[in-house]
């Protein structure tokens, strides 16, 4: 259907016209031996000091972690620098 938005994507047509204004995000398919501060790392390319929480889960039955994490940066329109 042409006309279906998925509400939980991000469309940045609509965050660049404030009409959405979410600010936490989840990324997906992180590579497993990632770290925290590796994935911090990259985040900071575009959005150095614009993130307040990272978190990338460790699996308890798994030595690596989980293949997303969230971010939660301070403004939306550093959502958009991110994606």
């Amino acid at each position: 259907d042409a006309g279906f938005r998925d509400p939980l994507m991000i469309e940045v047509s609509r965050v660049e016209a404030g009409l959405d204004n979410r600010k936490t995000v989840m990324i997906k398919n992180i590579p497993e031996r990632w770290t925290r501060p590796g994935l911090c790392a990259m985040i900071d390319r575009v959005a150095a000091g614009h993130y307040d929480c990272v978190i990338l889960p460790r699996l308890p039955f798994r030595r690596n972690t989980a293949d997303f994490a969230f971010v939660n940066f301070l403004d939306a329109r550093f959502v958009v620098a991110f994606y």
